[in-house]
């Protein structure tokens, strides 16, 4: 995984707060993502089901699409395969940022991080 600010042993709420009310700056000098396409495709988890990562029609950036209501997360380029969406609702006030992380064949998810897999989504290959 990407290195980023070090939350310690425990998620303590003041910390928490603290790292999403200012929110998190992109490091200076950022290592290059791989090709857009590398990172595209469907994914699964056990407890929230699909996500499906493609690049936006119009402005051609990555983009999370998760759910039944194929809620749209745009992913903004963070530092390698480390890329950050703003979370909607009352979890993410204003200049919230969340990580996911793309690794082999998985990706993780951050926000999503309370299920036993901790955010983890397995890429689902096609078939044929």
């Amino acid at each position: 995984m990407a290195p980023r600010p070090n939350p310690g042993c425990a998620w303590l709420p003041n910390t928490w707060t603290r790292w999403y009310r200012n929110g998190w700056h992109a490091p200076a000098s950022r290592a290059p993502p791989q090709p857009l396409e590398n990172y595209t495709g469907r994914y699964a988890n056990a407890y929230y089901g699909e996500a499906t990562v493609q690049r936006n029609e119009g402005t051609g950036e990555l983009e999370l699409i998760l759910g039944p209501a194929h809620v749209r997360h745009p992913l903004r380029h963070w530092s390698g395969d480390l890329f950050v969406f703003e979370p909607l609702g009352e979890n993410g006030p204003p200049g919230s940022v969340s990580a996911v992380e793309f690794g082999a064949g998985e990706m993780q998810v951050e926000y999503y991080g309370e299920d036993l897999a901790k955010g983890r989504f397995a890429r689902v290959e096609l078939d044929g």
